[in-house]
């Protein structure tokens, strides 16, 4: 009988496959790389590709049955891969049943989670426990293949799996083709080439000239560099078509359902006014330098009755979309150069879905939140972001106390770009209701005849706040009235009597209209942005943000430096009509159909603006994470200790689960055959503890023999137990109670003194062994009872 070490020493064929299993297995997940980016990714599934190929190894060398250790696999990945790749689901680095299950629950949502995150996602979320999994999986199932099965073209399966996840979750550009093409490929083929060299045996004196190695050798270098070279100028090697997952998922978050922003803009100035101040510190924000405005929402399609987010193509969804919002990884790359810096934001009064931003986010961190630790860990699972129009929300609407820190790339200012050429034509841009009168009034000659657009640009907006006249309808403080609303009839009577009469109303026209012009004039891409103009920077210290503070403006695209804003509405004091123009004409009050009710969606429990309050229900309310303990008063040394010695122990702690379970059946199995059925069969079944305890420990007894051929096989010491298992067998008489049990405690006394023989790991080995319990099935199966020949 093979000793412990002898169990666990490999062969040369075992170190072989070993290291092929995780050489390609690290090479799979190296295509992760464009998910995750940077190496923790890597690491991590590196040392659980080569814990999966462990337990492989081990469970084929102690005999173990496959769903056995593989379930002893999936134990150690929850626990052990639980804690390593969940470390904020953890006590301290200790695993929890937190980390436990949501380790479990990775492994089928991580996935969604995964292609609905913008790239890099490092350890955003869960979903470092995605790559963890991927890499044990792949290293235990594809070793055990090599290890149990004859077919070792299964071995390549799992490592293959991974690697087309990996590509199949990450970008339209390639980790590396050389690597995933061509390495991956050599490895796998000269892999399967030694074991099938290994497996026929060889002529005697039967050699390989080293000629045609040599010339073997020279015709796959040869060929191999020719497919590199010359292949990619093939038909069929266009790299464009390249289809990823995260192209045709759209992440489940649609704000297109909520209220247009726009339209609430007056609810701001209105709270404002209301209170007699500056109205509401909406937030406090820090590092933002002067004139740079905080965005809210962006809305680039134009419906008639008001601006929203565009819903795109529904056949051909797109992450480009401005409706379509996406969870972020650790970080963004800018899509332009710029200044950087970070803004520090404390939200206060301010109540919404919308996250206020500040021009192109690169990095997003909730931290300082007065909820604590599981506040900011729940704004940041439920934070989405749109690349396309750099607008940030929430599936949880911010409330006071709430703090966040972003890393941005500062907007670049629309005077600071003489002579610059607008970008002509921007995809996923979303359509627009022509409104002519507006072309038709502010479309003047001067303007038509500038031949540069940003010049076009500059002249409509001086025309705008040097000639325009402000009013948000407060009659009490001398303004001319005007209605809300932008609409096509709405801006019709905005433009309606230019230039004879100066436009008349607030940023939510003035915005509006400009944006609209210029879709018409030139098809010129324009958006429309909602959002905070601060009155002063906050480079020097923390400013807060007051309501009337709201402010709207427009957006276009310049080349080398993205979407640039333009502000077309009047100060807030100009708000007389000039001497030079005829007094305003009574407003036309005919009333405007008000837009339908928009639907809500139900995830969200607020409005998108207060002016969508009284339409929107109440969703259901956001399930709360479950709260992580906070740190624990224990030394950080003794922490330390016990979190090595919690991740050494988890293994074994799992094997002694299985081993304990298997030992449960078997005792319960014991019990039913000691006071089960009449005597002679209940010593009948005694006899059978002793065969399959040997049976357990290794030793072979055929079907069919007797008792005492059986005896001689497990032990001359255990014939008088056989004989007086036949006697009861097969004598007239019924064996009464006492004597059946005298018969067990004999047979109890005899295991007890066979396992005493055994050292202490061929007792844990007896324990967890199936052997008896399969053979009890076979019999069960083919209809044997515990009678005479067993």
């Amino acid at each position: 009988m093979k000793s412990f070490l002898d169990r666990l020493r490999p062969t040369r064929r075992d170190l072989v496959d070993a290291t092929v299993v995780f050489t390609l297995t690290t090479i799979a997940l190296w295509s992760f790389r464009s998910s995750y980016g940077g190496f923790a990714f890597f690491i991590l599934g590196a040392v659980f590709t080569a814990i999966g190929i462990l337990l492989a190894f081990v469970g084929y060398r102690f005999e173990l049955p496959f769903p056995l250790i593989a379930v002893i696999a999936l134990l150690v990945y929850a626990i052990i891969g639980g804690a390593a790749a969940l470390p904020q689901r953890t006590f301290s680095g200790l695993p929890t049943p937190t980390s436990f299950l949501v380790a479990l629950r990775s492994t089928v949502t991580g996935w969604k989670e995964l292609i609905t995150t913008a790239p890099p996602v490092g350890a955003t979320g869960d979903l470092m426990a995605v790559p963890v999994f991927a890499a044990i999986a792949s290293g235990f199932l594809s070793f055990t293949a090599a290890l149990r099965s004859k077919i070792v073209l299964l071995a390549l399966v799992p490592p293959t799996v991974v690697l087309a996840l990996g590509i199949a979750t990450g970008v339209k550009t390639p980790v590396s083709v050389v690597l995933h093409g061509v390495v991956f490929a050599a490895v796998a083929v000269a892999w399967l080439a030694w074991r099938e060299h290994v497996r026929r045996p060889l002529l005697h004196g039967s050699t390989v000239p080293r000629r045609q190695l040599a010339m073997a050798a020279a015709v796959l270098l040869v060929t191999g560099a020719a497919g590199q070279v010359l292949g990619q100028s093939l038909a069929v090697a266009d790299d464009s078509a390249r289809d990823i997952w995260r192209q045709t998922v759209v992440p489940p978050f649609d704000p297109r359902q909520y209220p247009s922003p726009l339209s609430g803009y007056r609810s701001y100035v209105k709270e404002a006014r209301d209170s007699e101040t500056d109205g509401p510190v909406m937030f406090t924000i820090e590092g933002l330098p002067e004139g740079i405005p905080v965005r809210l929402a962006t809305m680039d399609a134009y419906d008639g009755l008001v601006w929203q987010v565009s819903a795109g193509d529904p056949e051909e969804p797109s992450l480009y979309d401005s409706g379509s919002f996406e969870r972020v990884g650790v970080s963004i790359e800018p899509e332009y150069p710029g200044e950087i810096t970070t803004v520090v934001v404390t939200i206060g009064d301010y109540n919404d879905v919308w996250i206020p931003d500040v021009g192109e986010v690169i990095e997003m961190r909730f931290t300082g939140s007065e909820g604590g630790s599981a506040r900011d860990r729940e704004l940041a699972n439920q934070f989405r972001y749109n690349r396309s129009t750099d607008t940030a929300a929430s599936r949880v609407p911010l409330q006071a106390g709430d703090r966040y820190e972003m890393t941005v790339r500062l907007p670049v200012a629309l005077d600071d770009l003489d002579g610059e050429q607008l970008i002509p034509t921007v995809p996923r841009l979303g359509p627009t209701a022509s409104v002519s009168e507006i072309a038709q009034k502010l479309a003047g000659p001067e303007l038509l005849a500038a031949s540069d657009t940003g010049k076009r640009l500059e002249m409509v907006r001086d025309i705008m706040v040097q000639y325009g006249t402000y009013s948000d309808g407060d009659r009490e403080s001398g303004q001319v009235r005007a209605r809300a609303g932008h609409s096509a009839q709405r801006l019709g009577t905005f433009v309606q009597d230019f230039p004879k009469t100066p436009l008349i109303g607030n940023a939510e026209q003035f915005s509006a209209t400009y944006a609209l012009l210029f879709r018409d004039l030139g098809r010129i891409p324009t958006r429309v942005v909602m959002g905070f103009l601060p009155e002063e920077g906050s480079e020097g210290g923390p400013v807060d943000v007051h309501s009337n503070q709201i402010e709207a403006w427009v957006e276009v695209p310049f080349a080398d430096f993205g979407w640039v804003a333009v502000f077309p509405t009047p100060p807030r004091d100009q708000t007389a009509i000039t001497t030079s123009a005829p007094l305003q004409p009574e407003p036309d009050y005919r009333t405007q159909n008000p837009p339908p009710p928009p639907l809500i969606d139900p995830e969200f429990d607020q409005p998108a603006t207060a002016a969508g309050e009284a339409q929107s229900p109440v969703a259901d309310e956001v399930e709360e994470e479950e709260a992580i303990p906070g740190d624990p008063l224990i030394p950080p040394e003794s922490v330390r200790v016990i979190r090595l010695g919690v991740l050494v122990l988890s293994p074994f702690l799992a094997v002694l689960l299985a081993v304990g379970i298997i030992a449960v059946i078997k005792s319960r199995r014991r019990r039913k055959r000691r006071s089960g059925g009449p005597g002679h069969e209940r010593m009948a079944n005694g006899w059978r503890e002793v065969t399959d305890f040997a049976v357990d420990t290794g030793q072979v007894i055929p079907s069919g023999v007797t008792r005492r051929e059986a005896a001689q096989l497990v032990g001359t010491d255990t014939m008088d137990l056989a004989q007086r298992a036949d006697a009861a067998v097969w004598s007239a008489g019924e064996p009464d109670d006492d004597t059946v049990d005298a018969f067990w405690d004999d047979i109890v006394a005899r295991l007890t003194a066979m396992k005493s023989q055994l050292g202490f790991f061929e007792r844990i080995k007896t324990k967890a062994s199936l052997h008896s319990l399969k053979s009890g099935w076979s019999d069960r199966r083919n209809g044997a009872a515990g009678g005479r020949n067993s």
